[in-house]
This record gives structure tokens, sequence and C-alpha cells, in this order.
């Protein structure tokens, strides 16, 4: 899981840089954004929308926004790649939010985005669906 996290740091930092930058805001960015795969954790650390740092596991100040779900629940992501329609909780498989609400609020387009490149790393890796040793 480690590799397709390197990867999406990668990709946020070169080819889908201005796109995260200018499209969905991430150049207003500066903080942590946590995604939780199954039991785990993955944190980017970002600079008004780059990606500075890659860590295992939760920041110890704790998460400042991210999302939060098991194998079935990315899977469904990655069919819908729709953050808003993923964590609607009448939906099954639903991702969850994490951090406060109004950072997500702030944030809601870069983090979206994020995930949205994600759930790519994942399918072309062919992970999407499969639980990887970290």
């Amino acid at each position: 899981m480690i590799k397709a996290i390197e990867e999406l740091g990668r990709r946020i930092n070169t080819s889908c840089a201005d796109t995260f930058a200018n499209r969905y805001f991430g150049r207003f960015f500066t903080g942590d954004m946590t995604l939780k795969y199954d039991d785990d954790a993955f944190t980017l650390s970002l600079h008004q929308g780059k990606v500075i740092a890659i860590q295992a596991g939760v920041p110890n100040t704790g998460i400042d926004l991210g999302v939060a779900g098991a194998t079935k629940d990315w899977r469904q992501f990655a069919e819908r790649k729709s953050l808003t329609v993923s964590i609607t909780k009448i939906n099954p498989n639903n991702l969850s939010l994490l951090g406060a609400p109004l950072r997500t609020r702030q944030n809601f387009n870069a983090l979206a985005y994020l995930c949205r490149v994600f759930s790519e790393v994942l399918e072309e890796q062919g992970t999407a669906g499969k639980k990887v040793e970290a």
C-alpha cells in the first residue's frame, strides 16, 4: 500500500499538480490529509498544495482531515469517483470523513480530488479491492 501512497504523492506534485492546485484549490491547503484503507493509515503532509512528506499512520497532532474506508468501500468509490456520493450514509459501502467538519468543508474539493487520484492509482496497480500488505 505504501507504493500506492508514494505514487499518489508523486502525481499530486507532477502530472496532477496544475489540476489539484488550480481547479480543486489545493494551492490554498497546508496541513495533513490522512487516507485509511482498511486498518492501514497514511498521511500526506502538504504545503500550499505540494506534498512535502508521506508517513505511515496518523500524525501525532491528530487527523487534520481525511477519508477512511474498508476495501469494499474504496472499490465502490472507484466506480462512482464522487466523494459526495460516497460519504452519503444511505449508500452501502460508504466512506467516512475524518477530521474537523469546518476544515473538511473548507478543503472538500482538494480532498475529493486526492481521493480520485488515489482510486486511479489503486486501479492501475491492481490493488483496488485487494488487501495489500504495507
